[in-house]
């Protein structure tokens, strides 16, 4: 701003347009020092802008510039960072340094000397910090502080209330003494302080002296120049407002403020509104120094007080700067002699400051202008411009409430990864979009050889939001249905976001780099996935990764049991029939057994058992029909195990009792070529009374024939003789190949005849057939003979049904008879004949001393056997132990054998 004679001010465009972010700038005697992205410092003579110098500060990476401080003279600056560095700038040669004794304070406010200052020296000046504290420093044109002393550890004392403002001045000069007077303004507090002081004495005396080794010496234990202001024991005085919040504006400033001109006239800033008066330093009382004439509070706008962002003091005019507009009020009547605003097309207001030599008012504004800002910054070799550019970039868009435009910018910042994902974490607002472009954009930027770990935890994480953002949308359709009725045929835009939202997942599934982090961590995707209730993006997915196991998993959760199916009969996997199979033989019975018959032989039919034991439900025909249909197949195949077998036994028993004895008669009684467990079948035939016939032929099989005749007896009296000639096959294992003919009946006479009485029993007493009984002989191959029946036979049985065989009986035992007599005969002959040669033998006698010596003998040589049986064995005992150091031949025997060879 410059003052014209139209007007009180007026406002001039300087087309001056700093690379970067401006959050400081100071300007004094025609030099300009800018702070860019809170990092970068820049020097700029007014005279010629274009020669810009950068001035670099050894900054930590995570540091930030706090406070710039430029005196009067436009000759010295003291940089302050909130990492509690400073530095002194020399701007005559733009060599910076940092201020080692100084750190550990953050430099919140400098009081300049006006009077003492010169190009090479700053003379002595007062530091306040952040802390409340005072001290008093002088530093040369090269960097090097001359010395430091705190004035005063808490001016104020409440812990940590900064200092805001300092002003310093000289009152007058009488010979060697004279008065200063110190402006030190907190928030809410302003003190003035004043005193004599010896300045050419106290001055000469804390300057250094050049070449002299001493000097630093002396310079640590010589007192402060302005000690004497601070040596009341008692607080110090204040003029006051509230303060009753510190983080609110608060500063001081006066005018003028020039070498060999006194201060007149103030502006204090506090919490309640802006005080203005006059300076009056002829007084005595330090405290009457300052004259408040008028105080004027802040105005509210929209129930909240509008606070002044900077304040400048003029002659007659304090400018205040708000956010959209800069405003002039009259020092003399506090009112307001200028308003300006501010458009929105220059940028965003962020600071003021006051030339004092030139009278010149920079306002410096954020234009907003963000992608040039980063353009450029990417070109310094300091890279913290660039971050403060994406950092406010970014901010903005936030505000703006677009997350997407803020995930892209973010991206750039080198923030850990951690922060900069918190901006996108919030209770209050949807981010979600915003969080999902900035992971999407972070697992881009990452390489097929980085840490698989970070790229697994991007895709899980970036998955969980597409799944939440789905499932939500999938609600707001559901619900928008029920309030519609589903009147509409038409997609409705709730389900056509479902839909994008579905394509969206699928093309991101589809991703190569996707892919591969959720084949690594497949369980946990799938988890994820069905926490959801995702069926169609986990039935996706799973052919996605070709995994069949889980596209059938995720079609029995939905119950489409058909689909089940086709996927297991189209892939051929066996291993999926076995364990699906329990499952799909209630739902689809008929359908399941095609597919078995279909793979044939290739499917173990042992395994199916579990899914067929569960069709022995009688209400459930078709799994029984279809089991049965599966059974008969492998069994005309002769695929079927014995537990197949067993198994369609004991469904034929329970469902189909009159086709189980043509399958025992389809394999005979030949223990050997049976496919089923014998005992296993006659144990379910006897507990069902329909099968008596199929027990009977188990009992024959089983060679149980007692039981199976007596069970066959109550049922049919030829099932019974078919029973018992069963007996009179032959037994093959006995047959002798040299001797035609040489079979002999498997089991004994003893055993068929009892069969047979059995029968013949039950035929005399049951059916009273005596004529039937005869012919049960001839039936038997006479096995039985007349006389066995004769017990059985009635009392008063006739004879003549059994003449015949009684006969032949008879004839039988008459030859039996003669044939034992010729025995007779033969024996008696033999024995005489034995007689007559024994009378003609000689028998040899043997004397008892003869076999006396032989027992001696004996006695003596079974004792040498029995010691040498107790004693040592020659392989393991004390001889081979004895001689296995011992060399086969002595020295001479050795000779002797080698001399016979």
């Amino acid at each position: 701003m410059e003052t014209a004679s139209s007007a009180i001010f007026v406002k001039k465009l300087v087309d001056f347009r700093p690379k970067g972010q401006i959050t400081h700038l100071c300007s004094s005697n025609g030099e300009m020092l800018l702070v860019i992205g809170a990092q970068q410092l820049l020097h700029y003579p007014l005279h010629n802008v274009n020669r810009q110098t950068d001035v670099v500060l050894p900054l930590l990476m995570h540091d930030r510039i706090a406070y710039v401080h430029l005196s009067p003279n436009g000759r010295h600056a003291i940089i302050s960072t909130t990492g509690a560095d400073n530095f002194y700038l020399n701007l005559k040669n733009d060599s910076s340094k940092q201020l080692r004794k100084l750190k550990g304070h953050v430099l919140s406010s400098v009081g300049w000397n006006m009077e003492i200052s010169t190009d090479i020296e700053t003379g002595f000046i007062v530091l306040g910090t952040t802390k409340g504290s005072l001290y008093e420093s002088s530093i040369n044109s090269n960097g090097a502080v001359a010395y430091i002393r705190e004035l005063i550890n808490n001016l104020s004392g409440v812990k940590d209330l900064s200092i805001t403002g300092i002003e310093m001045c000289q009152c007058n000069e009488e010979n060697e003494k004279s008065k200063w007077a110190l402006f030190v303004c907190l928030p809410g507090r302003l003190y003035c302080l004043s005193g004599q002081i010896n300045a050419k004495h106290d001055v000469a005396a804390i300057q250094p002296v050049v070449s002299t080794i001493w000097s630093s010496a002396f310079a640590e234990h010589t007192p402060a120049v302005l000690q004497p202001l601070f040596a009341s024991k008692g607080p110090f005085r204040f003029h006051s407002m509230d303060d009753g919040q510190r983080n609110l504006p608060s500063s001081f400033v006066v005018f003028p403020k020039v070498s060999n001109e006194l201060p007149t006239t103030f502006c204090w800033v506090g919490i309640d509104g802006y005080t203005l008066g006059r300076i009056d330093l002829t007084v005595s009382e330090a405290y009457d120094m300052i004259i408040e004439e008028a105080h004027i509070p802040h105005r509210l706008v929209d129930g909240r007080y509008s606070y002044p962002l900077d304040v400048a003091l003029t002659e007659y005019n304090v400018l205040l700067l708000y956010s959209n507009h800069i405003e002039a009020v009259s020092l003399l009547n506090q009112k307001l002699t200028f308003d300006d605003t501010i458009g929105t097309d220059c940028g965003q207001v962020k600071g003021m400051c006051r030339d004092a030599v030139s009278e010149m008012v920079w306002i410096y504004l954020e234009r907003g202008e963000y992608s040039k800002a980063r353009a450029i910054t990417n070109k310094l070799n300091n890279p913290a411009p660039h971050q403060l550019v994406v950092k406010k970039e970014a901010e903005k868009y936030i505000a703006e409430k677009n997350f997407t435009g803020a995930a892209e910018v973010l991206t750039e910042s080198t923030d850990p990864f951690e922060v900069t994902l918190l901006k996108f974490l919030s209770t209050k607002e949807d981010r979600r979009s915003g969080l999902k472009r900035f992971l999407e954009l972070k697992l881009n930027s990452l390489s097929e050889k980085e840490d698989k770990i970070r790229r697994d935890v991007l895709v899980l994480w970036l998955l969980e939001v597409h799944l939440a953002e789905f499932a939500e949308l999938r609600r707001n359709g559901k619900q928008a249905e029920l309030e519609g009725a589903g009147s509409a045929t038409e997609a409705t835009p709730a389900e056509q976001k479902v839909k994008n939202m579905r394509q969206q997942i699928e093309l991101f599934l589809a991703r190569s780099i996707v892919l591969a982090a959720v084949e690594a961590n497949r369980d946990a995707v799938y988890h994820l996935i069905t926490s959801h209730a995702h069926f169609d993006i986990h039935l996706y997915l799973a052919q996605k990764l070709k995994d069949y196991a889980t596209i059938v998993n995720v079609h029995l959760l939905q119950s489409n049991y058909e689909k089940v199916l086709e996927v297991i009969r189209t892939q051929h996997i066996l291993e999926l029939y076995y364990k699906h199979s329990p499952i799909l033989i209630e739902k689809i019975p008929t359908e399941l057994t095609a597919a078995w018959i279909e793979e044939g032989q290739a499917l173990v039919s042992d395994r199916l058992l579990p899914a067929l034991y569960r069709c022995q439900d009688v209400s459930k025909t078709k799994m029984v029909t279809a089991a049965l249909k599966y059974l008969n197949f492998i069994i005309n195949e002769n695929w079927a195990t014995r537990a197949m077998h067993n198994f369609m036994i004991t469904l034929c028993a329970e469902f189909k009792p009159e086709e189980l004895l043509h399958y025992f008669e389809r394999y005979g009684y030949d223990r050997n070529l049976i496919p089923y467990d014998i005992e296993y079948a006659l144990r379910v035939c006897i507990e069902k009374q329909a099968l008596r016939r199929c027990c009977v032929f188990m009992y024959c099989v089983d060679e149980l024939y007692d039981e199976a005749v007596s069970l066959a007896l109550t049922i049919d009296l030829e099932l019974a003789k078919t029973c018992a000639k069963q007996m009179m096959k032959p037994n093959e294992n006995e047959y002798d190949f040299l001797l035609p003919n040489s079979c002999r009946p498997k089991f004994s006479t003893d055993m068929r005849r009892r069969v047979w009485i059995q029968i013949a029993r039950y035929v005399i007493e049951k059916q009273k057939d005596i004529a039937a009984c005869v012919s049960l002989i001839k039936e038997s191959d006479n096995t039985i003979k007349i006389q066995d029946l004769l017990p059985f036979f009635p009392e008063f049985a006739t004879i003549e049904y059994f003449k015949g065989p009684l006969c032949e009986c008879l004839k039988e035992h008459s030859g039996k008879i003669k044939q034992e007599q010729e025995k007779y005969n033969s024996l008696v002959e033999k024995e005489r004949i034995l007689q007559k040669q024994l009378e003609k033998s000689t028998f040899l006698n043997w004397t008892p001393k003869k076999v006396n010596d032989c027992q001696e003998d004996l006695k003596h040589t079974r004792n040498e056997i029995n010691d040498i049986v107790a004693g040592d064995c020659i392989f393991c005992g004390n001889i081979m132990i004895d001689s296995i150091d011992k060399p086969f031949f002595e020295g001479d025997e050795y000779e002797a054998e080698m001399a016979t060879w």
